[in-house]
């Protein structure tokens, strides 16, 4: 982040700082013969920290010097790089692909025991699939059947 930018992101917190140093100064000047010692001393550090806040911006232009700004752009910060994934390559507009090693979803549920049945299969998940966008009205009623109780559920 450059020092101008961080000095225009830290203008979020100024800009209510200003405004609340500007309150309690206001109620220092016109209000402190009121006061009781221990509202004096809350308004004070209230006045303290936001007149910090207020003058954060200049702060940091003066004082904060970037690592951009003293040495230059170095070569790696102008050439920006795409990670590099391990067992990923380019694809078309910047997506990743798998590359030619990669073992695939069935290959690594094969190598680690898992059988299709097991899994549910293609077949069943189509049936599901089928099954629920024919029966869909767009209302859910449950069997009545489902929620019969018997006495000795109960006990």
């Amino acid at each position: 982040m450059t020092k101008t930018a961080l000095m225009g992101t830290s203008l979020v917190a100024a800009i209510p700082g200003g405004f609340l140093a500007y309150l309690t100064i206001c109620a220092f000047v016109y209000h402190a013969e009121k006061m009781a010692t221990m509202l004096q001393v809350v308004t004070g550090t209230t006045l303290v920290f936001s007149v910090l806040m207020a003058l954060s911006p200049f702060a940091i232009l003066l004082f904060v010097r970037t690592a951009t700004a003293a040495e230059g752009p170095t070569e790696a910060a102008a050439t920006p790089q795409a990670p590099n994934l391990p067992g990923l390559q380019a694809g078309a507009a910047g997506a990743a692909l798998p590359s030619e090693g990669d073992e695939t979803v069935d290959e690594e549920f094969a190598a680690a025991g898992w059988e299709e049945a097991e899994l549910g299969g293609e077949e069943e998940g189509e049936e599901l699939a089928e099954a629920s966008s024919d029966e869909s009205s767009g209302s859910f009623e449950p069997d009545d059947a489902e929620f019969e109780f018997d006495d000795e559920d109960l006990k």
